[in-house]
């Protein structure tokens, strides 16, 4: 075999379309993660990032996919009590198949898992790291378990999804999976950070936001609406059957479009009167919870900017006067 070392000539190479994000679609069809590449979806413990990796399988499915979901941290059972809950069916069910591994991958794992496979999840990085006897701080260790596991599996023309928690570094935020920067390195398709703005539990909605970490190919990043900010999910569980049911969508849905409206009609209006955000929360009368997310919203859409106030509190500079009727919404 000859070495990868060695240069081959250019024309000799072999070019594929662009690449197109088609896996985990917003509403309007965008997809946010790519085929035959690896992928990334972050956050904190308990962001709701497993369900937007149980979203995209959905879909996939759906779609009459086949899909594989390994979960290094959950039992078998509970992963498809999880597919359920989204909907999935006897017949959806039979294109899926899961693991729970409790043993290091083999050589040849990589084409038996991804044999016939349009997406291939990897739920909780760190464990499965320590699984296959490397250290999730060691940049050797995590690249030849991302060189030798997961990008195989993505040269089968699968998407493959690492969930992963993410760094929390005092210089730099919440930014990266956790560990080695290694395992950003190694994404070759789009890294998503997940934040969630209102709770994700059995029988109520919660909200996401769901932001580019990294987009080698670029085509996701160009879907972002205000920073890196590139979708909203709104994850709704029934209060009896705990069902539930994930929308993602490129705009703010519109159960809070009133909240934001009067929180950026409230600090458009007092521009001149340097606001912290204590006098936001006083003058809108809603949860002080729901009002800070309402802000946080309005910074992100480019509306305002948080800058530091005495004790500890932040004023609130607009950027840009907040019209309701220039926004553009999604029914909810």
């Amino acid at each position: 075999m000859m070495s990868t070392w060695i240069p081959q000539p250019a024309l000799d190479i072999t070019v594929s379309a662009d690449d197109e994000a088609t896996i985990l679609r917003r509403g309007d069809g965008a997809g946010l993660l790519y085929s035959g590449r690896v992928n990334s979806l972050i956050g904190a413990s308990e962001s709701g990032k497993s369900w937007l990796a149980v979203e995209a399988l959905r879909q996939v499915v759906t779609d009459g996919g086949l899909a594989v979901y390994l979960d290094f941290e959950d039992s078998l059972p509970s992963i498809v009590r999880r597919l359920r809950t989204v909907g999935l069916a006897d017949a959806d069910l039979a294109r899926v198949r899961v693991g729970s591994p409790d043993d290091p991958p083999a050589g040849e794992d990589a084409n038996r898992i991804a044999s016939g496979a349009q997406l291939v999840v990897f739920d909780g990085m760190d464990s499965a790291l320590h699984l296959a006897g490397c250290d999730p701080n060691s940049a050797a260790d995590v690249s030849g378990f991302y060189d030798g596991v997961l990008r195989p599996i993505a040269h089968t023309g699968a998407a493959v999804i690492a969930v992963d928690h993410v760094r929390k570094r005092r210089d730099t935020g919440e930014r990266g999976a956790g560990g080695s920067q290694a395992k950003r390195a190694k994404v070759d398709g789009a890294s998503l950070r997940i934040t969630m703005t209102e709770t994700v539990a059995p029988g109520r909605t919660g909200r996401l936001e769901l932001h580019v970490d990294k987009d080698r190919p670029g085509r996701v990043r160009g879907l972002t609406t205000a920073g890196d900010l590139v979708a909203f999910a709104t994850v709704v569980s029934d209060r009896v059957t705990h069902n539930m049911s994930i929308q993602l969508d490129s705009q703010l849905s519109g159960r809070r479009r009133d909240l934001v409206d009067q929180v950026g009609l409230c600090i458009t209006q007092r521009a001149s009167e340097h606001l912290t955000q204590a006098d936001v929360r006083r003058l809108v009368p809603r949860r002080r919870e729901d009002v800070d997310t309402a802000l946080a919203e309005l910074v992100e859409l480019g509306y305002a900017a948080f800058s530091p106030a005495p004790r500890g509190g932040r004023f609130i500079t607009v950027l840009k006067p907040y019209d309701p009727e220039a926004m553009t919404w999604n029914a909810y």
